[in-house]
C-alpha cells in the first residue's frame, strides 16, 4: 500500500509541474506577441518623430533663406558717419600691373549693391581735402602725389581691400558723404602706356571713371 501512495504522489507532482510549464509557456507566448504587436507602433511613432524633425530644420532653413542681410548704412543721408579709407599714389591705386583686381573688386561690390537695392557707400576721391588732417605727417611725406584714396562706411570691407591692396595707408574719420568724397578727380594722371605681359587685356584706360564720386549713384 505505501508503494501505490508514493506511486500516485509522484504522478500528481508530475503533472502539477506540467501544468504549471503549460501556463508559463502561454504567458510567456502571449507576452512575446503582445510585444511584437507593439512593436511597428514604436517604428510608426518613431519614423513620424524624425519626419517632424526633418520637415522642421527643413521651414527652419527655408525662413533663414528669406531673411535679407542688413543693409549696410546709406552715408549720403546728410549725417556724419565713420568712414575707413586706403590711399595710396594714384599709379598705385589705378595703374599698376600688380594691382590689377582692384577694379574687379569694385565692380562685383557695385553689381552686388545693386542686386540687393542698397546704396553704393564708397568712392575713389583723388587727392581728398581730408589727406593732410588724417594721415600723420611721416607717413604723408612718403605717400607718392597725386593720391587717391578709397573711402567706404563698410568696415568689414575696407579689411579685406586693406588686405588685398597690402602697400596702402588707413585710417578712419567721421565725416559727411560730401567731405569724404571732397577731392580733385582732374589730378588723377594720364598715366603712360606699360608694358603688359599678361596672356590677357587689361582694363580699358579710364575704368575708375564710374567709381569717382561724382559718378557714383
Amino acid at each position: 500500500s505505501h508503494f501505490f501512495i508514493f506511486f500516485f504522489f509522484v504522478v500528481v507532482v508530475v503533472m502539477s509541474s506540467s501544468s504549471i510549464a503549460m501556463s508559463l509557456g502561454m504567458s510567456s507566448s502571449l507576452s512575446s506577441r503582445s510585444s511584437l504587436s507593439s512593436r511597428p507602433c514604436i517604428r510608426a511613432s518613431r519614423r513620424q518623430q524624425i519626419h517632424a524633425a526633418v520637415s522642421a530644420q527643413a521651414s527652419s532653413k527655408q525662413q533663414q533663406g528669406t531673411v535679407r542681410p542688413t543693409p549696410p548704412v546709406n552715408p549720403r543721408d546728410g549725417s556724419a558717419h565713420e568712414f575707413q579709407f586706403l590711399v595710396a599714389n594714384a599709379n598705385f591705386m589705378l595703374n599698376d600691373v600688380q594691382n590689377e583686381s582692384m577694379a574687379e573688386q569694385l565692380r562685383e561690390r557695385v553689381r552686388y549693391y545693386g542686386e540687393m537695392e542698397y546704396a553704393v557707400d564708397f568712392a575713389l576721391v583723388c587727392e581728398p581735402e581730408w589727406l593732410e588732417k588724417n594721415v600723420p605727417a611721416d607717413q604723408l611725406a612718403k605717400l607718392g602725389r597725386p593720391a587717391v584714396a578709397l573711402v567706404s562706411t563698410e568696415k568689414d570691407w575696407m579689411v579685406f581691400m586693406r588686405l588685398r591692396l597690402d602697400r596702402v595707408i588707413s585710417g578712419s574719420f567721421n565725416a559727411t558723404w560730401e567731405e569724404a568724397t571732397k577731392g580733385d578727380s582732374e589730378k588723377i594722371p594720364d598715366f603712360p602706356p606699360q608694358k603688359w605681359i599678361a596672356p590677357y587685356s587689361p582694363y580699358a584706360k579710364g575704368w575708375w571713371e564710374k567709381f569717382l564720386p561724382e559718378n557714383v549713384n
